[in-house]
């Protein structure tokens, strides 16, 4: 889920909280669970009802997932649990990895080189470790998951955008340190049940049971919230960078990390 068109038109300076609550502890890791996202686009992070408007909610399900009504949220519930995109992304995020460790590891001169001249670094990496990157963009689906307009990404243009990320993202963590992508996608089904929610396609007593399954994967795969917030963002940015929209998300990320009302720090994650 994409909180893009939202980041100059909501407040996502401060956290929001609704003033009365009754959520129950399952609920409550649910929406903490989802609170990267809804610290972005200025949700309510102590309550299921977000604090917009249930218009907007249903317009903004439709626009971008094609949600209606409850079939089609349990198709593209479904559909997102089981998609491969995220292992396509988490290859993609490997390739990064071994990208900028080949040149870190490489001699002085080659490493002063490739930071003044991305061309460069891309010789130098084919040359050493004799990977061919046209063989490379194709292993990795750049010619068939597109971006916006329909048009399509490259590897290059990938290794070149996640030397300005990766650098700005040392405020909240170490992104070779992510070893999975479950938390880009958990957010964004576990907001989708949420959304469902609010606007009764599905009932209150549903919400849980739609999430549980989630929950359970989450836990399994990470340790802290911190691990499971740096997957979300990492998994965002490999999927679309721009400096407009990295910006925000880490800012925003730091925030919810580290902001004494943060239901991080009153949640357990496990």
């Amino acid at each position: 889920m994409d909180p893009q068109n939202l980041f100059n038109a909501v407040d996502n300076v401060s956290l929001h909280f609704a003033k009365d609550t009754d959520l129950t502890d399952d609920e409550k890791w649910i929406i903490t669970a989802g609170g990267i996202f809804s610290s972005l686009v200025g949700d309510n992070l102590n309550s299921i009802e977000t604090g917009r408007g249930n218009g907007e909610i249903r317009e903004a399900l439709r626009r971008s997932w094609l949600i209606s009504d409850r079939p089609t949220f349990e198709q593209v519930v479904i559909r997102l649990a089981t998609s491969d995109k995220r292992q396509i992304y988490l290859k993609r995020l490997e390739m990064i990895k071994k990208f900028y460790a080949t040149l870190q590891n490489s001699n002085a001169v080659c490493n002063f080189m490739s930071k003044m001249s991305f061309r460069f670094a891309l010789d130098w990496y084919q040359t050493r470790t004799k990977e061919d990157l046209k063989k490379i963009n194709k292993e990795l689906e750049f010619d068939r998951i597109k971006i916006n307009k329909g048009k399509t990404n490259s590897v290059t243009d990938m290794l070149a955008k996640a030397g300005e990320w990766t650098k700005d993202l040392e405020k909240i963590g170490d992104y070779r340190t992510v070893n999975n992508l479950l938390g880009w996608d958990a957010v964004g089904i576990l907001n989708i049940v949420r959304f469902a929610t609010q606007v009764n396609y599905i009932d209150r007593e549903e919400f849980v049971k739609y999430a549980r399954p989630i929950k359970k994967q989450v836990q399994a795969a990470y340790n802290s919230w911190n691990e499971f917030v740096l997957s979300y963002v990492v998994g965002s940015l490999i999927w679309k960078y721009t400096e407009e929209r990295a910006a925000p998300i880490i800012r925003v990320a730091h925030m919810f990390l580290t902001d004494k009302k943060s239901p991080i720090h009153s949640v357990n994650f496990k």
